[in-house]
C-alpha cells in the first residue's frame, strides 16, 4: 500500500504533518526503532516509527531524518504522547527539507496496529496475485489448444485492470490490441517474450490504478508471457511457410521450370497485379496491415502481390521502407512484373524511398546500379580537364558543355542562350573535343560527356550533405 492509502485507514489514529507525492511512496513493510542512526537496518521502503527516544536536540533530529531519507525509507511515523507531546521543529523542518513524508500516530495507538495492518495488505495483495495469475495463463493455453482466437482471454484481463494490451513483434509493429488505449501519457509495462522468436507483451495502465492492482497485474502478465511465446511462434511459422510455398512456385516460374500457370492457379484473381519487392525485415509490418494479400519468400526478399500498390507504396513512405513496385499485369504477365519489382527494390534501398519501375528506364537507375569505380573515369577523363582549363584560363569550358547538352546538342538555339555567336560556341566545342579526346558533336561522346556530368553533380550532392567539400 502506499502512503496516501495508509492515510485513509479509518481508527488508525495516523495523520499527515507533511510530505506530497503520497501516492508514489509505496509502503513495503514497516519497522519501529528508536536508534539515531537506523539506516543499517533498513532495505528502503519502510514506514519508520518511533516515539523520538533518540532525539534529544535539534542535531539530533536532522540527523535522524536525513539517515533514515538516506535509506530510501517510504516516510517517518511519530507516536505522540510518550516522549514527546509534539513532533519536535527540528525534526518537521528536516523532513520538508528531504521532501520526506512525516506523519503523526495518536497517543494510545499501538504501533503494533499499524504493522499487523501493512502486514495484512501485502498478504492480501499476494494471495490476489496468485489466485490471478494461473488462471489467465491457463484459459490463453486451453485456446492455443483447442485452436480458437485468444483475443477473448486478453480481454478479459484488459477489463479486470482497465487499460490496453497488446502484442508486438521483436521490432514494435503491433500484432494484436486489445482494451482501452489510454491518452495520459503514462508509463508503459512491457514483457518480453521468451523464445526465438521473442515479441513484446504491452500494457497502457490506466491512469486511476492503484499499486496494488498494479502489481497483480504485472504478475498476470509475467504468467501470460509464455503461452503467448507460443502463440507467436505458431503464427510466425504459419506465416513464413505460406511465404515459403508460394515462393518455390514464383521461383520455378521465374527461372523457366514451371508454366506461369502454375502460379496463376496459385492467384486465384482475374485481375491486373502489381508485384511489389521488400527487404524480409518489412514482413511482421506486412502480415498485420496487408494479411489478405498473396506473399511469396524469394532468394531473401518478399515479394507481395496487390491490384493496387497505393496503400502498400504509402506504408513504405510512411515507415521508411526500402520498396520496389513492378507494372501492373495481367496474372499471366505477374512474372515480369516481380521482376521489375526486385529491380526496383535494389534502386529503393539506394534512394531511400520507393521506386517505381517505370524509374527503371532511366540514365539516373542506370548509374544507381553501376559501382562507383566503373564512373570515376568519365569525371576524370571528361570533365576534369576542363575544369582544370577553367581554374587556369578563367575559361567557362564546364558550363558551355553543359548548357550545350542541356539544350540537345543544338548549336544555335545554345549560343542565343549563352548571348554568344554560334561560331564562339563551335570554337569552344572544338577546344573540349582538343582536351578531353570527345567530340561533343558525336552523339555517342555526347552521351559519355552527360554521364561524367550526372555523376559529378550526384557526388557534390552527397559531399555537401557530409559537409565535405564538393569534388570536381
Amino acid at each position: 500500500m502506499t502512503v496516501e492509502q495508509l492515510l485513509t485507514v479509518e481508527g488508525l489514529g495516523v495523520s499527515l504533518l507533511s510530505g506530497s507525492d503520497l501516492d508514489a511512496r509505496p509502503i513495503r513493510w514497516a519497522h519501529p526503532i528508536e536508534l539515531l542512526r537506523p539506516s543499517r537496518y533498513l532495505r528502503g521502503g519502510e514506514l519508520v516509527l518511533t516515539v523520538g527516544s533518540a532525539l534529544v536536540s535539534d542535531a539530533d533530529c536532522a540527523v535522524f531524518a536525513d539517515d533514515v531519507a538516506s535509506a530510501g525509507a517510504a516516510a517517518i511515523g511519530f507516536g505522540l504522547g510518550d516522549v514527546h507531546e509534539r513532533v519536535p521543529d527540528a525534526l518537521l523542518e528536516a523532513c520538508r527539507r528531504l521532501g520526506l513524508p512525516l506523519l503523526t500516530v495518536e497517543h494510545g495507538i499501538p504501533f503494533q496496529a499499524v504493522t499487523e495492518l501493512i502486514a495484512e495488505r501485502r498478504t492480501a495483495v499476494r494471495v490476489a496475485e496468485s489466485r490471478l495469475s494461473g488462471l489467465p495463463a491457463g484459459l490463453l493455453l486451453d485456446a492455443l489448444a483447442a485452436g480458437r482466437p485468444i483475443e477473448s482471454v486478453l480481454a478479459g484481463v484488459a477489463g479486470r485492470f482497465g487499460g490496453r494490451l497488446s502484442v508486438a513483434a521483436p521490432d514494435g509493429v503491433v500484432e494484436l490490441s486489445v482494451g482501452v488505449p489510454t491518452d495520459d501519457g503514462g508509463d508503459q509495462v512491457l514483457v518480453r517474450l521468451p523464445g526465438e522468436h521473442g515479441g513484446r507483451l504491452l500494457w497502457e495502465p490506466p491512469s486511476a490504478i492503484g499499486p496494488d492492482d498494479g502489481a497483480a497485474a504485472r504478475a498476470v502478465l509475467r504468467e501470460l508471457a509464455q503461452p503467448l511465446a507460443v502463440w507467436r511462434r505458431e503464427r510466425v511459422t504459419a506465416h513464413e511457410t505460406a511465404e515459403r510455398d508460394l515462393g518455390r512456385v514464383l521461383a520455378l516460374v521465374l527461372d523457366g521450370t514451371a508454366a506461369t500457370s502454375a502460379l496463376t492457379a496459385r492467384l486465384d484473381s482475374r485481375s491486373r497485379l502489381s508485384a511489389t519487392a521488400w527487404e524480409t525485415a518489412a514482413a511482421p509490418r506486412l502480415r498485420v496491415e496487408f494479411p489478405g494479400l498473396p506473399r511469396a519468400a524469394v532468394d531473401g526478399r518478399l515479394i507481395v502481390l496487390t491490384d493496387d500498390a497505393t496503400a502498400l507504396r504509402r506504408m513504405a513512405t510512411e515507415h521508411r521502407l526500402a520498396c520496389g513496385i513492378g507494372e501492373a499485369a495481367e496474372p499471366g504477365g505477374v512474372p515480369t512484373s516481380v521482376r521489375e519489382a526486385v529491380a526496383a527494390l535494389d534502386l529503393s534501398v539506394r534512394r531511400g524511398r520507393p521506386v517505381d519501375a517505370r524509374e527503371l528506364a532511366t540514365l539516373d537507375a542506370l548509374l544507381d546500379q553501376l559501382p562507383g569505380d566503373r564512373l570515376r573515369p568519365f569525371v576524370g577523363q571528361l570533365l576534369a580537364p576542363l575544369v582544370a582549363h577553367d581554374r587556369t584560363t578563367g575559361s567557362e569550358l564546364a558550363a558551355t558543355l553543359r548548357a550545350y547538352l542541356d539544350g540537345g546538342g543544338a548549336v544555335v538555339p545554345v549560343a542565343r542562350t549563352l548571348f554568344m555567336h554560334p561560331n564562339t560556341l563551335r570554337h569552344r566545342l572544338r577546344r573540349i573535343a582538343d582536351l578531353t579526346g570527345r567530340s561533343p558533336f558525336d552523339l555517342r561522346d555526347r552521351i559519355a560527356f552527360s554521364i561524367a556530368l550526372r555523376v559529378a553533380d550526384r557526388s557534390s550532392t552527397a559531399s555537401r550533405a557530409d559537409g565535405d567539400q564538393p569534388p570536381v
